[in-house]
């Protein structure tokens, strides 16, 4: 199995959710935790760099000028993803 594959197969188990990506690749050794990093990327999925949740990209940009991109409205409003 790739990381692409495996990504499409577990991005709409990982969104909502703050599972580590070590749960899956136990089950697949030959797969990169950066490459599968790229491939959920590439599926529109990616981690809040504040509280390591996982959600859709769009969930992540920016709302004003202010904010910088990656962080969940939640974190924003705890103040982090600030700049």
């Amino acid at each position: 199995m790739t990381a692409k594959e495996l990504a499409a197969k577990i991005a709409g188990q990982i969104q909502g959710t703050c599972k580590s990506l070590v749960y899956y690749l136990d089950e697949h050794p030959e797969i990169d935790m950066d490459d599968l990093e790229d491939a959920l990327l590439d599926e529109g999925i990616e981690k809040c760099k504040g509280c390591g949740w996982w959600f859709e990209v769009c969930e992540l940009c920016p709302l004003g000028d202010d904010d910088e991109p990656g962080y969940c409205d939640q974190c924003r409003e705890d103040g982090r993803g600030k700049a």
